[in-house]
């Protein structure tokens, strides 16, 4: 696949710094909002996405709906919250081919809801590790850095799998899980554990992370769910 055409539906924090990142890195790259402000304010004026990555202001095509697009799409990259999913990806259908590849961003573990739509053999579950958020329209903090992990959704890796993992790469690095349900359910155990000291104390990941506190009750909760999954009893 030779210069892919990529749709990215969602310019939120994950779905803005995603665009940015891939359209100054050369790809041919569009973006899909379900608010007319702002996919006019980033044909106008660009997004500007800084933090972990660095400092870019960039202009990406961009439509109020995804039913304004025109022409096929070789990759879809899904970064709509959860709930959103399934009708962003119907209304993505008129615009993939047999073999585009689609990928679900999302927090949780929404893709058996993907396959539903647009088929298994196009399905990509992918871990989004690293950490972001919108100071405004079209401002978007990097907040940390991580890893991606994408995996093709209950079948065996394909070249097109390596094509997405170097495109993700630009951001931060990719790797391919060959069991990628494993790993959105370690990413969701993370989850439990992090978001609950960002509620209590009002810190971004990245500043989380940086405190050695919050890192060993971080991994306390973690060893404590291990433990109680494994049947074992809860150590103080």
């Amino acid at each position: 696949m030779k210069n892919p055409k990529i749709i990215i539906v969602g310019a939120g924090a994950v779905g803005g710094i995603t665009a940015a990142i891939l359209k100054k890195s050369g790809y041919e790259v569009s973006l899909a909002t379900k608010h007319p402000d702002l996919a006019t304010k980033i044909l106008q004026e660009g997004i500007h996405a800084f933090g972990y990555w660095g400092d870019i202001r960039i202009k990406v095509p961009a439509v109020a709906s995804v039913s304004d697009l025109d022409g096929n799409y070789d990759i879809a990259l899904i970064a709509t919250k959860g709930y959103d999913m399934p009708e962003a990806a119907a209304k993505l259908l008129p615009y993939l081919r047999e073999d585009s590849r689609v990928v679900s961003m999302q927090n949780g573990i929404c893709e058996d809801k993907l396959a539903e739509v647009v088929g298994m053999e196009q399905t990509i579950g992918c871990v989004v590790g690293w950490g972001a958020t919108m100071r405004n329209p079209g401002e978007i903090e990097m907040t940390s850095g991580g890893e991606f992990v994408v995996g093709n959704w209950k079948r065996e890796r394909d070249d097109q799998l390596e094509i997405i993992r170097g495109i993700l790469n630009h951001i931060v690095p990719a790797r391919i899980s060959d069991n990628i349900e494993s790993s959105l359910y370690s990413k969701l155990i993370i989850n439990s554990c992090i978001t609950t000291l960002g509620v209590i104390s009002g810190l971004y990941l990245g500043e989380i992370l940086a405190i050695k506190k919050a890192r060993d009750i971080s991994i306390f909760s973690l060893n404590t769910k291990a433990r109680l999954h494994a049947g074992l009893p809860w150590i103080f």
